[in-house]
């Protein structure tokens, strides 16, 4: 098959699975006469579900293992040389112990935003946001009242007098 024609076969199924779900699935009055997998599809497109925490775990699994293999068959390895060949061994050794560690880091940071945009979701349904997602216009805090003024005070101020320094010890040494 031609691969233009390809591309426009995929376009078009593209874009007609887009109006179906924009119409039939995305409407928040469907989502009560959908069927399991579609009510799931809802969430999805309508960010009530977050997919990135789901990748993240995995690769931070595949990162992690992938470390730890490479490092193995590192310890058996030789970089040839001009005149001798050095052993590879140390490297697997560091990448084995120092990869898993910089790895879980490295997903933690992110783990960390994705913790705080659920947070903010679950205040958002606590507060009665009408979207349910991570919108900040949904959010309805209710109104404070202002802070007093402070009292006028009855007696007029002092105004503000310089001050003079001390005077320099005097020179007895003389």
């Amino acid at each position: 098959m031609n691969v233009g024609i390809a591309a426009l076969l995929g376009f078009l199924l593209a874009l007609a699975g887009t109006i179906y779900i924009c119409v039939c699935v995305m409407p928040a009055s469907k989502k009560d006469g959908l069927s399991p997998f579609f009510q799931k599809v809802h969430d999805i497109v309508n960010f009530r579900q977050l997919l990135v925490e789901y990748l993240l775990k995995i690769f931070y699994v595949l990162s992690t293992l992938l470390c730890v293999c490479c490092g193995f068959f590192l310890l058996f390895g030789k970089i040839p040389g001009w005149y001798s060949s050095h052993s590879t061994a140390l490297y697997g050794v560091l990448l084995m112990i120092l990869g898993p560690i910089i790895c879980r880091i490295s997903y933690e940071c992110a783990m960390i935003f994705i913790l705080i945009l659920k947070n903010v979701m679950e205040i958002n349904k606590h507060l009665g946001g009408s979207s349910g997602n991570a919108g900040f216009a949904d959010i309805h805090l209710p109104a404070q009242p202002a802070p007093a003024a402070p009292a006028e005070s009855a007696a007029p101020l002092e105004p503000l007098r310089p001050v003079t320094p001390p005077a320099p010890p005097a020179d007895d040494a003389q």
